[in-house]
């Protein structure tokens, strides 16, 4: 009676484990094909001198879309004034990006490259979001290099 109370409990004990392992793995990564939103923060760091700034975002949001497959994520900014530590009203000609690939693990690094209208040549802004999903939640930074306007600020975002 003992030895099969044992083996009951042994295999229940199996069961709740691999369910656990499977729950958490289904969490790593993003939900296929869904769009996760998030509104920038207002305070990041910002290069110059390494000084606590306002992020200057105009109200914006950070869009991710994940593809149907759920390998590679596309990430963009909704709004044509640039998201950087120095007020600027001028508006973006291009805000341009290419799909991320998106690891085993739910971690991506994206870079997201804009143009002023009146500009030519290379990019003026250049934002690395590096993030992981973790099932309807996405967080990680945001790096702009945008000469003394740049910094680095944190996000989240959820589906």
């Amino acid at each position: 009676m003992e030895s099969m109370l044992r083996k009951t409990f042994g295999a229940l004990a199996a069961g709740i484990g691999l369910a656990v392992v499977g729950t958490v793995s289904a969490l790593a990564g993003p939900v296929n094909g869904a769009t996760y939103v998030g509104s920038l923060p207002a305070y990041g760091t910002a290069t110059y001198h390494h000084l606590h700034l306002r992020l200057h975002s105009h109200g914006a949001s950070i869009v991710l879309n994940v593809a149907r497959n759920g390998r590679t994520v596309t990430v963009r900014f909704n709004t044509s004034y640039p998201v950087m530590y120095c007020i600027n009203n001028e508006f973006l000609k291009v805000q341009s990006t290419k799909p991320a690939k998106i690891s085993s693990s739910g971690s991506f690094t994206a870079v997201i490259v804009g143009k002023f209208i009146v500009q030519g040549g290379a990019p003026a802004v250049t934002q690395t979001i590096t993030g992981r999903f973790s099932g309807t939640r996405v967080s990680g930074t945001i790096d702009t290099s945008a000469g003394g306007c740049g910094g680095v600020s944190h996000f989240s975002a959820s589906s």
